[in-house]
């Protein structure tokens, strides 16, 4: 919808938006930037470094958050991998520059402003009011410190603070909203020039001395990683566990002066059928409304809420007859429909509701009442807590006494025997592979200090958050080294005929497309090589999912105009490559009713917002002073 803003990239309406994103924010506190990490950095973003450490477990916690949001990636594939490495490497060099740009537009919080923010967050009140032991509760629960979590808020604040002057710089002209609508309508027609790469001749085998050599340019993929055996000591709360006892006249005290942190809400199991119809089309909500009418009749003469959902609901929760879980007040549902629905007897049916989503039927499944947790409920949690605020001391005390051992020649067994300290002798432990989540042999510090550490040497003591500590000794160590030949043979063959496929697809298209822009006829160009596909296919939108033109094919024929028809580029989709000319053009239409519909406006206010936020943002990755290690990027 906002190719518009390409399109008028260089006219009076977008350089005055741009302007005047200069103008939108307003002043706070400054607070320095913090440094991830204190060794050699790898990445620097304008006065901001990462070390390898940091780097590598933040691209751990990233490609766990892209396996929960696509499923099982295949991590192994090399292409796949170096996109997300790409990926990456991009959100970290933007999350600097955001926060980079919010420091120097004055747009962090104060000391009093961070108070302040964190004082009315809802999560840390109780009674509407902010309760200091909830909140360290509900840090220590999370593993964090109020220092930690207090900065991050300030790095968070920051950057949202920008996001938000960024994304409303003002509201939308209307000529602007008439062009996007316009071309949200607007057909064109094109012709295709295709090459699939799967047609092409397969590559011959190329012999061992070629495959060792494409081996050795993809180390990464096929070698034995760097890796290490240590053993070591580990310092942490359950080293004094047996030391602290908590007296359970302690637990029951803090039950009866914390009853309030033990109240839970109401909550309610909720389902919901939904009809949608688009913002401004009145034949369309009045659909909507007939259909949703009807799903109510069929409950009332007797079919199931759920089955009704499976058959009628227009919501990704159909499937599950209309199942969206458990809600408390203020969890997150639109106003309307929260308030029919905490108002509605376990069992029952509502009538209709309208919300920006659409029209709903709502049945609430189950009802948990608002209550307090027994002393029995919460007994081995407050036991915990308590033990957790008693330990730190004891801890460091411990702490002490470890330093002043470990100048003596014993053993680290001996000294963890004495001491009741947990000992550990590991197997091979490999360099990338991070994930604090399972144990501290996966915490970048303890990579760092382990691969820094010579063989047969002891590290220092080393303090790692939440009051713990380790020291270890490295027991073995091997570089890196590829992986026999005959053991990735196969994979390498396949992987090679696989590139070299690519680079001739992408050959052939290019001379073609060179061909065409220095005069010679599409005809000619088709009929140039048997693989060439010329395709002809039906003029489709830009937003078209019924068209079987991949949608990047598309959002490129809407970035030209008939004087210059040929796309500049060849387009890749997957083994596919295109070759894009524009034909014709069928001016769109708009309604005029929906130019004044205050929905439509705000949807394309936020959109044309997250477009100059992105403007903003690869202005600031050109001129911004950027630099990192590709061996360590490509290793990851």
């Amino acid at each position: 919808m906002l190719n518009v803003m390409r399109k008028s990239a260089n006219s009076w309406v977008i350089k005055i938006l741009l302007i005047l994103i200069a103008v939108s924010f307003s002043v706070w506190g400054i607070e320095g930037l913090r440094n991830a990490g204190r060794d050699t950095p790898v990445l620097t973003v304008e006065n901001w470094s990462a070390s390898q450490g940091y780097i590598r477990q933040s691209f751990d916690r990233f490609l766990r958050e892209q396996k929960q949001r696509l499923g099982n990636l295949p991590l192994d594939n090399p292409m796949i991998r170096q996109q997300l490495r790409q990926q990456f490497l991009q959100r970290m060099v933007d999350e600097q520059l955001m926060l980079h740009s919010a420091m120097q537009m004055g747009l962090t919080l104060s000391p009093k402003g961070l108070q302040k923010t964190i004082a009315e967050d809802p999560t840390f009140q109780l009674k509407g009011k902010f309760d200091d032991a909830l909140y360290r509760q509900l840090l220590r629960q999370n593993r964090l410190d109020p220092k930690t979590f207090e900065q991050d808020t300030l790095v968070r604040h920051a950057r949202a603070h920008l996001a938000q002057g960024l994304t409303q710089v003002a509201t939308t002209p209307t000529l602007l909203l008439d062009d996007a609508l316009k071309q949200e309508s607007e057909k064109r027609r094109v012709a295709l020039l295709m090459l699939d790469q799967a047609t092409l001749a397969s590559v011959d085998d190329p012999g061992d001395e070629a495959l060792r050599a494409y081996q050795e340019n993809n180390r990464d993929a096929y070698s034995i990683k760097q890796r290490v055996k240590v053993r070591y000591l580990l310092l942490d709360a359950e080293s004094v566990r047996d030391e602290l006892k908590v007296d359970e006249a302690k637990i029951i005290a803090y039950y009866d002066d914390n009853k309030p942190l033990y109240k839970t809400l109401e909550s309610r199991k909720l389902r919901h059928i939904l009809a949608k119809f688009k913002a401004g089309d009145a034949t369309a909500k009045a659909a909507a409304q007939k259909k949703i009418e009807d799903a109510k009749q069929r409950i009332a003469n007797g079919e199931s809420f759920a089955e009704v959902a499976k058959l009628l609901s227009e919501d990704v929760t159909a499937s599950q007859g209309g199942e969206l879980g458990v809600f408390q007040r203020g969890g997150g549902l639109v106003e309307r429909f929260e308030e029919a629905a905490f108002t509605l007897p376990e069992g029952k049916v509502s009538e209709v509701v309208e919300s920006p989503f659409g029209f709903h039927l709502i049945l609430v499944d189950h009802i948990d009442p608002a209550g307090t947790r027994s002393f029995e409920q919460v007994k081995p949690e407050i036991a915990e807590q308590l033990f957790q605020e008693g330990a730190g001391e004891a801890i460091y005390s411990k702490s002490i006494a470890l330093e002043d051992m470990l100048a003596t020649a014993d053993s680290l067994a001996t000294i963890g025997k004495e001491l009741n300290l947990r000992f550990k002798e590991t197997g091979w432990i490999e360099f990338s592979k991070l994930d604090e989540t399972v144990s501290i042999e996966r915490e970048a510090k303890f990579h760092e200090v382990a691969f820094s550490t010579l063989k047969g040497e002891r590290s220092t003591l080393v303090e790692l958050a939440n009051n713990r500590y380790f020291v270890l000794e490295v027991t073995d160590h091997e570089d890196a080294t590829l992986k026999p030949l005959a053991e990735v043979r196969a994979a390498l063959l396949a992987a090679y005929r696989q590139e070299k496929a690519q680079t001739q697809a992408q050959e052939l298209m290019d001379n073609a497309l060179k061909a065409l822009n220095s005069g010679s006829s599409w005809e000619e160009v088709a009929k140039s090589h048997a693989p060439f596909q010329a395709q002809a296919p039906a003029p489709f939108t830009a937003m078209d999912k019924e068209s079987k033109v991949p949608a990047n094919v598309r959002q490129a024929a809407f970035r030209i105009a008939l004087d210059k028809p040929i796309y500049e580029k060849v387009i890749s989709e997957g083994n596919h490559r295109y070759i894009l000319k524009l034909l014709e053009v069928t001016p769109g239409t708009v309604d005029t009713d929906m130019l004044a519909n205050s929905q439509l406006q705000a949807m394309f206010t936020n959109m044309l917002g997250n477009e100059m936020r992105e403007a903003f943002m690869a202005w600031r990755r050109k001129h911004a002073e950027i630099s990192y290690d590709p061996k360590v990027f490509n290793n990851l």
